[in-house]
């Protein structure tokens, strides 16, 4: 029994990993997942995390799981078969009466081959930033399965695409033939400016999963246990984070210019103001009048237009002056 935050108690089962020592009740338990059950392999706890993640039916009425007094004693007795490094199929260990019947170990040979002995899970996220509403992909890359899904200000988040034997549900990601190594993309969005992430967990028993506790002294003589409950270390858990940026307004202003032009100046309301110089007439008289028949050199045409010219008014003078004389 332990006590979590707001002082709530949570229970789970713990299995004996040291079959010859004391249980020793009274020294103060330790969780200690590093050195706990030094004895105990990497394919040592990665079959522990099978016996305790399968309930194992042994034949009716009998069953290694957590539901009753006799289904726990015969899980235990599958426990020491790998703490006691047993053989497949070897007789397993002797419990209290009337849980000593025949039982043998499990057959390592054909269940080893699906044990993960090396779990890992990856989380990567487009290094891009997107605008809001648009989708992001998490890419997630496990050997492991299932995975627990959990995110931290996105709004939604689904499978990229159907993917055969992947399912996405509740927050749990399921993946088929997993231990080969698996990548699934999945697609996020947020509605909102900011910075989305999310976080892949092995969400079963596993090598990197197991929860050990000790006693904190007289770890020689005293008992050590190991939990039905998942403990989260480092490699057990991955997580990216993508970020959104507000959508950039391009709106056009739709605006009228009105051009008023005046003499010496054209001028643009309502701001710009541009000016030239004044059109100026050009009234110039050329240096000679065009010419016909003569060439420039001779002066003799000017001279009789002007005779002419003045014959005439003498005419017209001596008109004016006949009426008189009669």
């Amino acid at each position: 029994v332990q006590k979590v935050a707001g002082g709530a108690l949570k229970y789970g089962w713990l299995y004996c990993t040291e079959k010859p020592l004391n249980v020793c009740g009274n020294a103060p338990w330790l969780q200690n997942n590093g050195a706990s059950s030094p004895t105990l392999t990497t394919l040592d706890k990665a079959r522990l995390a099978w016996l305790l993640d399968n309930e194992l039916a042994l034949g009716t009425p009998q069953e290694a799981s957590n539901r009753t007094q006799a289904s726990r004693a015969q899980r235990q007795r599958l426990v020491w078969c790998v703490s006691e490094h047993l053989a497949a199929n070897a007789p397993a260990p002797a419990y209290l009466a009337p849980f000593e019947g025949a039982l043998n170990c499990p057959d390592w040979t054909t269940i080893d081959p699906t044990l993960n002995l090396n779990p890992q899970v990856a989380v990567t996220a487009a290094p891009a930033a997107a605008t809001v509403g648009a989708q992001v992909t998490f890419t997630v890359n496990t050997n492991i399965s299932p995975l627990k899904i959990d995110t931290v200000g996105l709004d939604t988040v689904a499978l990229c695409a159907p993917q055969a034997g992947v399912t996405y549900a509740g927050g749990m990601l399921t993946v088929a033939g997993a231990l080969a190594g698996k990548q699934v993309p999945l697609c996020a969005t947020k509605a909102a400016p900011g910075t989305g992430s999310l976080t892949a967990t092995i969400a079963n028993l596993s090598v990197s999963t197991l929860q050990f506790w000790q006693r904190a002294a007289r770890t020689d003589a005293c008992q050590g246990m190991l939990s039905t409950e998942l403990s989260i270390q480092p490699g057990a858990t991955a997580q990216a984070q993508a970020s959104w940026q507000a959508i950039e307004d391009t709106t056009v202003v739709n605006t009228t210019t009105t051009t008023t032009t005046t003499v010496g100046s054209t001028t643009t309301d309502p701001t710009t103001t541009t000016t030239r110089p004044p059109e100026v007439l050009d009234t110039t008289i050329p240096n000679t009048l065009p010419r016909t028949g003569a060439g420039e050199a001779s002066g003799t045409a000017g001279y009789g237009v002007l005779f002419l010219l003045l014959g005439v008014t003498l005419v017209l003078l001596g008109r004016r002056r006949r009426p008189t004389e009669a």
